[in-house]
């Protein structure tokens, strides 16, 4: 916090951490902003591009009084803005905010991707306990009133703690398949799923190399293909035991795990999370967007 700059915060902190807040912006001469909730905001109706139903509302709250208390100090409300009020008041949204949280777009957050007639993707980021909770909860809200076969696929990256962030998916009990496989899309590299990459377009091919290359984390570039399928297999191990009734396979990669539900003559829901890396790979290959010519 910084004297007489504006701090912005959401509405739902427990009340220690609200009264640390103002404490600090107190001692510091710093005006702190808690912003309500997103239906508290008056206007045109709030329809987000990226829903979850929870998270997602309480950031797009607070990115839109960020964006409103910045118009605020850059351009002293010299542009066209409805937001004057401070401290956290509800406000009238204007059609263009309102438009800019139904058109936001976020690939690997809160993402549904359908796959053929069986398989439907849930793709979410999330690798820490928290956001791994609030992603959980939206796959089960998302896939209650469906009957299907829940698929896991899941994958950690660093020092974090796989059985802490794969045990609430284990006790959950909504899983009988766990898939695992190393970060990498395809192998041997220049094969896409079920076609030549070779043969793609120029802006295609410069796509999915973008992908691959950006699905794959640190750790795996400087090891060798063994040591990187030790941890999967070690992934898959660590969930049978989690779950001695769960099924878990391992893969060579995120190309080989696709080939196989694509075979699938049921429908499955796929919930694909735990690793930045692990969704950027699944896009590179199933994301009609990213993949288009």
């Amino acid at each position: 916090m910084k004297p007489s700059i504006p701090c912005v915060t959401i509405y739902n902190h427990s009340e220690r951490i609200l009264e640390i807040l103002r404490e600090e912006a107190e001692k510091t001469d710093c005006p702190l902003e808690i912003c309500p909730s997103l239906d508290e905001y008056s206007g045109v109706p709030l329809l987000l591009g990226v829903e979850d139903g929870n998270v997602s509302r309480l950031n797009a709250s607070l990115a839109v009084h960020l964006a409103n208390t910045f118009i605020r100090k850059k351009f002293n409300e010299t542009i066209d803005c409805t937001m004057t009020q401070s401290d956290g008041i509800p406000f009238e949204l204007p059609l263009w905010q309102a438009q800019g949280l139904a058109n936001c777009k976020w690939h690997g957050r809160f993402q549904i991707l359908k796959r053929g007639a069986s398989v439907v993707y849930f793709l979410d980021g999330a690798h820490t306990m928290e956001s791994l909770r609030a992603a959980g909860s939206w796959f089960k809200r998302q896939t209650a009133h469906v009957e299907s076969n829940k698929v896991l696929i899941f994958s950690v990256t660093g020092d974090r703690d796989a059985a802490e962030l794969l045990a609430p998916f284990a006790k959950s009990g909504d899983f009988a398949l766990a898939l695992f496989c190393p970060l990498i899309a395809t192998t041997p590299v220049g094969q896409g799923v079920k076609g030549n990459f070779s043969k793609a377009p120029f802006i295609k091919r410069l796509k999915m190399t973008m992908w691959k290359f950006l699905s794959l984390d640190n750790w795996s570039i400087q090891r060798d293909q063994e040591e990187i399928m030790r941890r999967s297999k070690e992934l898959a191990d660590l969930w049978t035991s989690l779950t001695p009734r769960g099924e878990a396979k391992v893969f060579r990669s995120v190309n080989h795990v696709v080939d196989y539900l694509d075979e699938a003559n049921e429908l499955n829901h796929v919930f694909v999370t735990g690793s930045l890396h692990l969704v950027g790979a699944f896009l590179s290959l199933i994301d009609p967007e990213l993949n288009s010519d």
